[in-house]
């Protein structure tokens, strides 16, 4: 079973855009503190995709404390146009809820309240 969760705080700005079939995705970096390394936090690069990542985008800043609920490990490796290989670890977010309220937007519109969580999978009610 590949399934994380973890604690932790945005570390950058969240970079944003869309994939070729126009799903939103969202990367950003979380810095985590280890109770058995007080000194520096362990750092951890994210992505997520469509509503998780549109919550993401909407509402996170840097600085901002997440709860990542659910998120799968994978390592992603590509061929650069000069021929170099990369590669890249990652979560892949599922799952996410929002700790504070520091991203600095002044709204007082009911309709654009923060949700407490986001998911990727939708919801279904009969």
């Amino acid at each position: 079973m590949n399934q994380c969760m973890f604690l932790g705080n945005i570390g950058g700005d969240i970079e944003t855009g869309q994939t070729a079939k126009g799903l939103t995705f969202a990367n950003w970096s979380m810095a985590v503190k280890d109770d058995n390394r007080e000194d520096k936090p362990t750092w951890f690069n994210c992505v997520a995709y469509g509503p998780v990542a549109d919550v993401v985008v909407k509402y996170c800043n840097k600085g901002n404390k997440l709860l990542v609920r659910n998120a799968q490990f994978r390592e992603r490796t590509w061929e650069n146009q000069d021929g170099t290989k990369g590669r890249k670890s990652e979560f892949l977010v599922n799952k996410v809820a929002l700790m504070d309220n520091r991203n600095n937007q002044s709204s007082a519109d009911p309709e654009d309240t923060i949700p407490c969580e986001a998911d990727s999978k939708p919801r279904i009610s009969m």
